[in-house]
This record gives C-alpha cells, structure tokens and sequence, in this order.
C-alpha cells in the first residue's frame, strides 16, 4: 500500500522521524512524502499525491489557528470526493508534545490502513464483466433487425 505523508513548511514541530520510526514497524507500506509551503497549500498537495498514485493521505499540519483547521476540513472533504480516497487529517497546536503527537500519528496510520483498498479479485473463469459482449448474437439481436427491416443495426444492439 502507497501512503502519503504530507506535512506544511510552517509547522512548529517536525513529524516526519516520528512517522518513518511508525511505517519501520508496519509491514507493506510505501510512503510518498510532500511538503506544502503553508497550511493553506496542503489540499493541493494532497491532489498532487493522489495523482502519484498513492491510496491515502495522511496530513499533519501544526497551527493555533482555529480557521486554517476550518479551511483544511472543508477542502480536504473536496479533494476526497474528487478522487474517491481519503486524507487522515493531523491537526496539532504548536505546543504538542512529542508522545501525544506519535499517538496521533499512530491512529492516522491505523486508520489509513484499515481504508486500503482491497486486492481486486480476479474473475472467475468464464464469469462475464459488466463491459463483456457475447461473441454470437441472440435472440435479442434477431429482434431488433425484424424491428428495423434492412436498416443497418449499432453493434451495441
């Protein structure tokens, strides 16, 4: 699995020895890590990690500003919705203590696993998709050249 760690260059603390001592104990994850010049550029970052392909996003931004917390909530939720994956959201005052901001740290990363994506399943064999197209025509072709005479027919019916 392909997390993101994305953090802003403002931060008061720095997470990222933190999170790479919690991924070294977690086994198959991957992480892409980004830095976003201020708080208010963190939901950009985000869609630019998803377009590298990663399955979730955590973000740690410290502030003492109530509505850059505001803000970060309102446009992460668009970003999840445009692309259909989520951003764990660690939000920290400037005075966190180190244990408190492992914890946190530790239950974005649970979180972020337990919304991985499942391993597709492989078809079973001779199991028709939704896009699949029966190689013969059937009755239901006949039906619709007795319908329109000589008329050429789309291949879709």
């Amino acid at each position: 699995m392909r997390i993101g760690f994305l953090d802003a260059r403002s931060n008061t603390k720095d997470a990222h020895p933190v999170f790479a001592e919690i991924v070294e104990k977690t086994a198959n994850v991957q992480v892409e890590g980004l830095t976003a010049p201020n708080p208010f550029k963190v939901p950009a970052a985000a869609k630019r990690l998803f377009s590298q392909g990663v399955d979730s996003i955590i973000a740690f931004v410290t502030s003492d500003d109530d509505h850059e917390l505001g803000f970060l909530r309102d446009k992460l939720a668009d970003v999840e919705i445009s692309e259909g994956k989520y951003v764990f959201l660690v939000f920290e005052d400037s005075n966190v203590l180190a244990d408190q901001m492992r914890q946190d740290l530790e239950h974005a990363l649970s979180e972020a696993l337990s919304y991985a994506p499942a391993e597709p399943k492989q078809p079973e064999a001779g199991a028709m998709d939704m896009f699949s197209v029966p190689s013969q025509g059937g009755e239901e072709e006949s039906e619709v050249k007795d319908l329109l005479g000589d008329e050429e027919v789309h291949k879709l019916f």
